[in-house]
């Protein structure tokens, strides 16, 4: 990766019944897989 380049954690929501998963709702873009699992523990509870 060049200097100022990263990686970014895109979380999605797609309901179990959506079988071609066309109706995906974003939930966030996090800059740390840490952040990203706090907010699924956040939105699960």
């Amino acid at each position: 990766m060049r200097e100022g380049e990263g990686v970014v954690h895109v979380l999605h929501h797609v309901r179990a019944d959506d079988e071609f998963g066309n109706d995906a709702k974003l939930i966030g873009v996090y800059s740390s897989r840490d952040a990203a699992e706090a907010a699924i523990t956040r939105l699960g509870s």
